[in-house]
Formats: C-alpha cells, structure tokens, sequence
C-alpha cells in the first residue's frame, strides 16, 4: 500500500534527520541556537523507541511544517557528518547530506 510505504518513508526520515541533530556538535547547536535541537533529537527518540504509540498527524505535522522551516535555515540537511562509526553495516555510507525533496520522497536511506 502507497500510503503505509510514504508513512514508514516519512518516519524513517525523521529519524535521520533526528540522530543526525544528535551529531551536530555544541559550537554548532549554539550557532544555530535558534533550531529546537532537544526537540528534534526527542521526536527521533520517540518514533525509534515508542513506535507502537506513534501519532500520524503529528508526524504528518512535522513533515509539512516543522521540515521546511527547518530545511528554510540549511543546518541539519546541509550538514555533512562522518557515519562510519554509527552505520558500519551500511557499506559505502560516509556522509548524510540530502535535499529536502529527497528526504520527503524517502530517498538517501
């Protein structure tokens, strides 16, 4: 079914972008203290952790809105971070740098 596949696309997105917000170092994070950096990595901690209590319309909610205001400020999809140490199963997997429309469409996974 589309729409179950869309729904896990956008879930496992979020959850990149959230361990990816994770990484980012303090000097960076007080940068851009304006992002919602606990925010971000707690709503990856919550779909990794609670996902048989997970709520649609509030995943649906970040992705069209919480997403691109995010995405407006270039820090998270922008930002290039060694993955190596936490994806060494994923061969080839060096960097997460995708556009929004890729992490929307579920693509870079």
């Amino acid at each position: 079914d589309s729409v179950r596949q869309l729904l896990l696309s956008l879930v496992k997105s979020i959850e990149i972008v959230g361990e990816a917000a994770a990484q980012i170092s303090e000097s960076t994070r007080s940068e851009l203290a304006s992002i919602p950096w606990p925010r971000i990595v707690a709503m990856r901690n919550r779909l990794v952790h609670a996902y048989f209590s997970i709520n649609l319309d509030i995943v649906w909610n970040t992705v069209q809105e919480d997403l691109p205001a995010l995405f407006a400020k270039r820090a998270v999809c922008r930002h290039r971070h060694n993955w190596s140490g936490l994806y060494p199963l994923i061969p080839g997997m060096t960097e997460f740098n995708v556009t929004e429309s890729e992490l929307i469409l579920g693509k870079g996974i």
